[in-house]
């Protein structure tokens, strides 16, 4: 039965479609289609596999390569000045400095985007063997974490992710970040920082689709619930995993690139 879905839209839905259509009908003359410009190219797929990019998965931001096609389409003039009032996670700004030798300035409001700027900054004016140090001692040094039996560090759960990760994994990433927070070594502890921020999706059952948190069907939940769903987000991966993944990752990105460029960032 090849029956039709009818949807039924909200008056504002119907609004703004009104209000995009005469804008397209004004400046009809003005647009031009770009088949250079596919979902790869122009969001965040592209950077799944970049060194570097991959650490952190912003869905919102640009991919490497958009920006990159960009400059060299424009032809924008290399060692000047790139501002991007609304940086994200810095992905133009810092491809701008590493792609085209521009002075880059990042402008960003949210915790999340200015934190990963801050991050990558810091691992940019450290020598590659500190970082690589860094990674290979994290990986030694699990038994230290999991011997905390009373971690002091708690997930600050909002009521839509509560429930977000299996209980072994949230126990593991009390004690990771309780162990971070007590180490001597300030570049240490903002490295750890990261590394557990970059992985929260990966061991969640949740995945960010635009402004919404999908839950994935096996969320403690929908246990013995009348009301359940059927997305499933693939694979589940345990904090530890997802920290040796993670970790795996960078130590090859850090061996093979040479993309970790510094940049100016303004907050």
């Amino acid at each position: 039965m090849n029956a039709k879905t009818e949807y039924i839209y909200t008056e504002e839905y119907e609004l703004a479609k009104e209000c995009i259509n005469k804008l397209e009908k004004k400046y009809k003359n003005l647009l031009e289609v770009n088949p250079d410009l596919g979902r790869k190219l122009v969001s965040f797929q592209g950077n799944k596999s970049e060194p570097i990019f991959r650490w952190f998965h912003y869905r919102e931001g640009f991919s490497k390569t958009l920006v990159e096609y960009i400059i060299d389409k424009l032809e924008v003039p290399a060692q000047g000045l790139f501002l991007d009032p609304f940086a994200g996670t810095g992905a133009a700004p810092f491809v701008a400095a590493a792609h085209n030798k521009m002075d880059a300035v990042a402008v960003e409001l949210m915790p999340v985007g200015s934190f990963f700027i801050k991050c990558r900054n810091a691992f940019a004016s450290w020598p590659k063997d500190k970082i690589l140090a860094y990674a290979s001692e994290t990986l030694a040094k699990r038994e230290e974490w999991v011997s905390i039996d009373n971690p002091t560090w708690a997930f600050n759960h909002l009521k839509i992710t509560e429930g977000a990760f299996s209980e072994d994994s949230e126990r593991e990433l009390c004690q990771f970040k309780t162990w971070a927070k007590s180490l001597n070594d300030s570049d240490y502890s903002l490295f750890l920082d990261f590394l557990a921020f970059s992985v929260l999706e990966k061991f969640s059952y949740t995945r960010k689709d635009g402004q919404y948190l999908r839950w994935d069907f096996r969320s403690p939940r929908y246990l013995n619930k009348a009301r359940t769903t059927t997305f499933d987000k693939g694979e589940i991966l345990s904090f530890h995993t997802a920290i040796e993944r993670q970790l795996s990752n960078i130590i090859t990105d850090i061996e093979t690139s040479n993309d970790l460029v510094s940049m100016s960032v303004i907050m």
